[in-house]
């Protein structure tokens, strides 16, 4: 009798040391860690052939709220991973070198993202951040490749799809050349985005300006070649130099009435654009800021403009029909090809000037 309780009891301990390492089924590969003072649980993998992970909200009654540093370093079968929101913090280098991961969601609960968490990531194709960067607050690290790069650019160039989720600010040069990215969607809330924040994305095809966005810095969407169409919301005030410069495929584009202003290049040599509505609150052009859009056909210029730079629609050699506003001061070729000639002759005055095609240099004025 003795015996058998001694087997039974020998039985029972097993089975309490089996759930102590790993936690429970659903656990299964996991480890944890109190942190905190003991309050807190983080978590990390101890099966280098784990494929499937589902970080569970608490262990032991308590929460689970960070993601080790190296975490899951190098678990190369690594293919899917649930992250609750729970979690605050996710470590450096958590998911670095999990090559078969291929698509990730951080909830919005996440606080701070570490460097290089998902550097190596090779055949990720989507990613749901909550802000971009190192932390909400940042601003030294605000840009996307601080979680995928030791060097370089180094975002996968399997990565296709990006969802920021948080408002706020989109900062300076936050998507610098994150070149195989079609798709970036920001959340509604965001009011600004930064100078260079697109710049050279020239994949990115699909893209919303939130409604809320007041401000775009310069050169935002600098080199973004394969952009057709976009709206720049009500509220913004000023289209910065350089802002579509190079967007060759860009075809439409809705200026609002908000906006008094047109920077330098701010669409130097967008191709694609057959049509501009310039809003009867501009009050200046700059230099070059039509320069090279060869499908432009026609161009209203309202009498609200009292400037426009040199070579502002230059090299437009679709341009046969000019309609200038009262109000308007230049002192260089604006159009060329005959245009500032029939202009003086008639003695600066408003009106509609045409020429019969884009061969003749002779303008008329109607």
């Amino acid at each position: 009798m003795n015996k058998s309780f001694i087997k039974i009891g020998n039985i029972i301990f097993i089975i309490v040391i089996v759930f102590t390492i790993a936690g429970c089924s659903n656990n299964q590969g996991l480890g944890f860690s109190p942190v905190n003072d003991n309050t807190e649980y983080s978590v990390f993998s101890i099966d280098g052939k784990i494929t499937d992970v589902k970080i569970p909200v608490k262990y032991k009654g308590k929460p689970v709220t960070r993601i080790n540093n190296e975490g899951f370093k190098d678990y190369t079968a690594l293919a899917s991973v649930i992250i609750p929101d729970s979690i605050l913090n996710i470590g450096r280098q958590a998911f670095s070198g999990c090559r078969n991961l291929t698509s990730v969601t951080i909830p919005a609960s996440v606080e701070k993202i570490g460097r290089y968490a998902f550097e190596g990531c090779i055949n990720m194709e989507s990613i749901t951040i909550p802000f971009v960067g190192s932390s909400r607050d940042s601003v030294s690290d605000a840009i996307f490749r601080f979680i995928f790069a030791s060097s370089g650019p180094n975002v996968p160039s399997s990565l296709k799809k990006v969802t920021v989720t948080s408002g706020g600010n989109i900062g300076e040069s936050a998507f610098y050349n994150c070149g195989g990215i079609e798709s970036i969607t920001l959340n509604e809330t965001v009011t600004s985005i930064g100078s260079n924040a697109f710049y050279g994305c020239e994949s990115l095809d699909n893209f919303i300006i939130p409604p809320g966005v007041t401000s775009i810095g310069s050169g935002a969407f600098n080199g973004c070649s394969s952009l057709t169409s976009i709206v720049i919301p009500d509220g913004v005030t000023s289209v910065a130099n350089n802002l579509f410069y190079g967007c060759a495929n860009l075809a439409s584009v809705v200026i609002p009435n908000s906006v008094t202003s047109i920077g330098n290049s701010s669409f130097y040599a967008c191709g694609n654009l057959t049509e501009i509505i310039i809003p009867n609150r501009v009050t200046s052009i700059g230099q070059y800021a039509f320069y090279l859009c060869v499908s432009l056909k026609s161009v209203t210029i309202p009498d609200s403009v009292t400037a426009i730079g040199s070579y502002a629609f230059y090299e437009c050699g679709n341009l046969t029909s000019v309609t200038i506003g009262a109000n308007v001061n230049f002192n260089y070729q604006i159009i060329g090809s005959g245009f500032e000639t029939a202009y003086n002759n008639n003695g600066k005055t408003a009106g509609t000037y045409t020429r019969p095609n884009t061969i003749s240099i002779i303008w008329t004025k109607q």
